[in-house]
């Protein structure tokens, strides 16, 4: 395997292999590299700047000059981590044999969405990752397979590619654990599959509950069962002040409706795919939650049943949104999410909250309001919120004209969580969710000379104007 000149090959304490260059998936990772160089760690870094739908250049027309590139920002990152001595390894070349078996891995033509997330490579389950970012791409719940084949197979073989470069590093370099970024998309899920089937201790980071925070999961962190641990371990580990860190939101006084007021904030049904965890609620999915619920709300002269539609849905499909025009035939208010409301005054003004498991129906019950998920939470076994185990439980709970609020005090250890996790950063300084100084400079995909002229800044500030929405969409719901 090739590395940087003068380096030599395994064992290291850290290897972390990245897949995307976006910001500040990369920088994340930049900054966990110094922080265990400096630590007196031998840390390697590998980015895998492979053909990526999920990474797709920000101006292709430039890309194809050359003037605006990943290589420019993966170059400049290098050149401050060698600064630490941090190891940069080469992207490895694979041999004619595995190259053979990622292209017949590529010419899959799955055509089911459950055949697809069970689709192997070999003993590599890559299908449920692949599932992951063909649905946040389409922004659909449901792909239609045959019209994205072409997409499909390209993540098809994104992730082979990247499960043999990151098994060819592995064997290389013998780390006694690896990092990636989140896990969830094509090119990640495949490097936690070849950290599995070596047998070597994988960490995912991400960033923290503030942007100028990051953190290192054991798990994936879209797990709620692992979340759930994690909430238990801070609110364990922290001092007499966690009570104050963990202070309620403003308590509303309960409302006074003429007919009762329930609201269901929903989630979206694609986000909930692409988050690729097991279901565990008691329908098959949200949408049939939300159908059952309007039908038995029709059947009540005494409730008003409204449907919240995520603010994020409207980058959905309006063929995957028609569903909702079948709930209000029913008599329900359903809430689209183009539609500018305050999420807080419907919160206020609700008699009771149902959610699928999403962080307002934390926030409504830390707010005084009885809150009911039908769906496994992060914050579900604290006694904080409702937790029906069968539609008959749900249906007696909602028929209860007198739903007390669960006490707040039970919010707390999963609102400290909220507010404390992760790690403060040193050498990555953010100003925005998606833009920062690396090292005291932004990293960007013009060469160092554009940058010098002052012409990349400028191209830096339409990009963050003119941003397609899924990339403000890329870090991922904690549910």
């Amino acid at each position: 395997m090739d590395t940087t000149a003068g380096s030599a090959l395994g064992p290291v304490d850290t290897l972390i292999v990245e897949t995307v260059t976006w910001t500040p998936a990369l920088e994340i990772g930049g900054e966990i590299a110094i922080t265990r160089a400096v630590a007196g760690q031998r840390v390697a870094v590998c980015v895998l700047a492979l053909p990526n739908p999920d990474d797709a250049p920000r101006f292709p027309f430039l890309e194809k000059t050359r003037l605006w590139t990943r290589d420019h920002k993966i170059r400049q990152l290098t050149s401050g981590l060698t600064r630490f001595g941090v190891e940069i390894i080469r992207i490895p070349t694979l041999g004619a044999g595995e190259l053979q078996r990622v292209e017949a891995y590529a010419s899959g033509t799955p055509t089911t969405y459950e055949e697809l997330r069970g689709y192997r490579y070999g003993a590599a389950r890559l299908g449920e990752s692949v599932a992951a970012s063909l649905t946040h791409v389409a922004k659909h719940a449901s792909p239609d397979l045959v019209r994205l084949c072409p997409l499909l197979q390209s993540y098809f073989r994104l992730g082979a590619m990247t499960f043999e470069m990151t098994k060819a590093l592995l064997a290389a370099l013998r780390p006694v654990e690896i990092i990636t970024y989140n896990g969830r998309y094509a090119a990640g899920g495949a490097v936690a599959e070849a950290a599995r089937l070596c047998g070597v201790p994988l960490l995912y980071h991400e960033q923290g509950s503030t942007m100028d925070r990051y953190e290192l999961f054991r798990e994936r962190p879209q797990d709620p069962r692992f979340v759930q641990s994690e909430i238990r371990r801070y609110w364990e580990a922290a001092g007499p002040e966690r009570r104050a860190v963990a202070a309620d939101p403003v308590r509303a006084d309960p409302p006074h409706n003429a007919r009762r007021r329930i609201v269901f904030f929903t989630t979206n049904d694609f986000e909930q795919e692409y988050t690729g965890r097991e279901h565990s609620g008691i329908f098959p999915t949200q949408r049939d939650a939300v159908a059952h619920l309007a039908r038995w709300a029709s059947t009540r002269s005494d409730v008003d049943f409204i449907v919240r539609e995520h603010p994020d849905a409207v980058a959905g499909q309006p063929s995957d949104r028609a569903w909702l025009d079948a709930i209000a035939s029913l008599g329900t208010q359903v809430v689209r999410s183009e539609e500018q409301v305050d999420d807080d005054a419907f919160v206020r003004q609700a008699d009771v909250v149902v959610t699928a498991g999403t962080d307002i129906g934390l926030l409504a019950a830390a707010g005084g309001r009885p809150s009911i998920v039908v769906e496994e939470a992060f914050y579900s076994g604290f006694g904080c919120v409702y937790e029906p185990h069968s539609v008959t439980e749900l249906e007696a709970l909602l028929d209860d004209k007198r739903l007390p609020e669960l006490p707040s005090e039970r919010c707390s250890p999963a609102m400290h969580w909220l507010a404390t996790f992760g790690t403060p950063m040193r050498y990555y300084e953010p100003t925005t969710l998606y833009s920062g100084r690396f090292l005291g400079a932004e990293l960007s995909g013009a060469p160092r000379w554009l940058v010098r002229t002052g012409i990349g800044s400028l191209a830096r500030l339409a990009w963050r104007r003119l941003r397609p929405s899924w990339i403000s969409q890329q870090r991922p719901a904690r549910t």
